[in-house]
């Protein structure tokens, strides 16, 4: 694992396994662990099935041999007829039993995974999500995973059971003939050694196949994600063609995987056919000689049919298990990456935060370039302050570093005298409730978006944040009034509903302090400031950091701070900056700039109708 200019981690592979699968087998071995009981009653399950498989080529050897001496009875006819129908219908239950615990088993292993994934993806900071592609990220904890269990756990299932049934009948041809077990020595070596050299080059092509299945995903969730842009620029050809190279790629790979897969398999066969060619061969020689009976030979001839299927199935589960393994560790690569942003191991107590925040000599860059320079401030309990300036001056940086998302390289973010660092995110997070510009809302029920933070909040205090945020102007109109579903991302509201909602739903979750950044960019001035008003006059009063670019914004406030190039160059009301002829005030000009368009140079004259001029000349 590396780390990226910005300083968050990189996946990356190391070579060793790809070429060697036991350091990720090792890894996968505690989950199996953790589902050791169906696990293991389905190995029991799959050790009964191959054994009455043995138990089939077994009793052929005295079918054969009572029917040919031709003094047979009815009792023993029925009982032959008994045996044979008991033992398949003994295989149809365990097989059953087997079905049922194994898929516990395998969905338990696939659960554990995927749970441990999420767990540790929630533990890192906003930089990680940002450094990765969201298909990457979805590809290692959907695709892989299920990869794994599909390929991995089910093939290793198959291949216990595939490899105790030929244990089991091997058994019974060497107990009709011991030089059977020369010739049978010698395929599974042969065999072995066959599995080996392709599992290695199927395993390469396998994380190729799966590392351009996450690039099809990926641009599939950039599709989905940008269609609006996609469809307003025209660009469906475009991305079309994209989709169709990554596609056509991911299955040319895939194709070279089911090449080498066909030719383990043809191989495999090549060998056990001429292995089963000397087995026949020897027995053949040894019933014409008088050394066995015909129904030891009916034994090993039977013994050798019921072989070749799990004999096949094993060579062609040689590519599932590559790629089960392949998929396995793509998947743990996930568990390997240490989060930036860590909780401490001796957190300090902070039950609930009093609502001051402080910047201490605070530096913070983006991949090496610097963003905020040297900046300290200080909001106190209940102040609502108003931070302006540049686009790029660093504004959203400073709020994101409030809740966290980010560490600075230099100085402190303090809540209430503690620095973040100190404190459990968690905590923190029960203290701030942030409202971005881009708002995300679940593809749920506005109640529900809106309790998101709180699900036990009562009737009462969602109507209060609806009354505050404005969200009551326009809830009753819906068509379910708060059960109505706002679709994926909220796109069946306006910009300015959800913007509304989220504002709702940070005041519902009673943190103290409330971080806006661009957070009623999509409303009109006059909506905004009866917002504000609203969240300045609530009862409980709350430490109020706003973002923004409307210098509108900056006249209710206590206190304006104002960013240039990530330093803090000026502070205090609006009505002091606007008099001091500095930054505020080159602001304040310029959103009151008024765009002109410039008339052209020469204009365009038109010709009069004939009834107005009666001599046809231009005026």
């Amino acid at each position: 694992m590396g780390l990226s200019a910005a300083g968050t981690p990189v996946m990356t592979v190391d070579p060793v396994t790809q070429q060697s699968p036991w350091p990720v087998v090792r890894r996968l071995v505690p989950y199996f662990r953790r589902v050791r009981g169906p696990f293991l009653l389905s190995l029991l399950f799959l050790f009964l099935i191959s054994s009455l498989t043995g138990l089939k080529a077994w009793i052929i050897q005295p079918v054969v041999d009572t029917f040919q001496g031709g003094d047979i009875e009815p009792n023993q006819l029925y009982l032959f007829v008994g045996i044979v129908v008991g033992i398949f219908v003994l295989q149809a239950v365990f097989n059953f039993c087997y079905l049922v615990t194994f898929r516990r088993a395998s969905i338990g292993i696939a659960r554990e995974i995927r749970s441990e994934q999420i767990s540790k993806l929630l533990e890192h900071g906003l930089g990680y999500f940002h450094a990765r592609p969201t298909g990457e990220i979805t590809s290692r904890v959907v695709n892989d995973v299920q990869a794994f269990k599909a390929s991995g756990v089910v093939t290793l299932q198959m291949i216990l059971r595939d490899l105790i049934t030929i244990l089991v009948l091997l058994s019974v041809m060497i107990a009709q003939s011991l030089s059977v077990a020369v010739v049978c020595c010698g395929i599974i070596f042969a065999v072995g050694l066959i599995l080996k050299i392709m599992s290695r080059r199927i395993r390469k092509l396998a994380r190729d196949a799966q590392d351009k299945l996450a690039q099809v995903t990926n641009q599939l969730t950039q599709v989905i994600g940008g269609i609006e842009l996609i469809l307003s620029f025209g660009l469906g050809s475009t991305w079309r063609d994209r989709l169709q190279d990554v596609n056509v790629d991911h299955s040319e790979t895939e194709m070279k995987v089911g090449m080498a897969d066909a030719i383990a398999i043809s191989s495999v066969l090549i060998t056990v056919s001429l292995g089963v060619g000397a087995i026949l061969l020897v027995t053949g020689r040894s019933l014409l000689a008088g050394e066995i009976t015909s129904g030891e030979f009916a034994a090993i001839f039977g013994a050798i049919y019921l072989m070749q299927a799990p004999a096949q199935k094993i060579a062609s589960s040689v590519s599932n298990i590559s790629k089960g393994i392949v998929a396995g560790g793509r998947a743990l690569e996930l568990l390997d990456e240490d989060p930036v942003i860590r909780d401490p191991e001796h957190p300090r107590a902070f039950v609930e935060a009093a609502g001051r925040v402080e910047l201490r000599d605070v530096s913070f860059g983006y991949r090496d370039t610097p963003v905020i320079r040297s900046l300290s401030f200080a909001v106190e309990p209940g102040e609502l302050v108003v931070m302006v300036g540049d686009s790029g001056a660093g504004k959203s940086t400073v709020a994101k570093m409030l809740l966290r998302f980010y560490d600075p390289d230099a100085g402190a973010v303090v809540v209430d005298g503690v620095a973040l660092p100190e404190l459990m995110r968690e905590d923190l997070y029960r203290s701030i409730s942030y409202v971005g510009q881009d708002v995300y809302l679940f593809d749920e029920t506005v109640d529900f978006n809106l309790r998101v933070g709180r699900p036990q909040a009562s009737a009462d205090e969602v109507a209060a944040a609806m009354r505050i945020a404005c969200v009551d102007e326009f809830a009753a109109q819906l068509p379910q009034g708060l059960e109505t579903s706002v679709g994926e991302r909220g796109v069946l509201l306006s910009g300015g509903q959800r913007q509304r909602i989220a504002i709702a739903r940070a005041i519902l979750s009673e943190a103290r302090i409330l971080v806006l950044d661009e957070a009623t960019s999509a409303l009109d001035m006059d909506l905004e400031r009866k917002i504000l008003q609203n969240l300045v006059d609530a009862p409980k009063r709350r430490t109020i950091f706003a973002i923004t670019h409307r210098l509108s914004m900056a006249g209710i406030a206590d206190r304006v701070i104002v960013l240039k190039d990530g330093r803090l160059v000026e502070e205090g009301t609006a009505a002091e900056l606007a008099d001091s002829g500095g930054e505020f005030t080159r602001l304040q000009r310029a959103s009151q700039t008024r765009l002109v368009r410039t008339a052209q140079k020469q204009g365009r004259v038109a010709s009069p109708l004939p009834s107005e001029t009666g001599s046809g000349q231009q005026e």
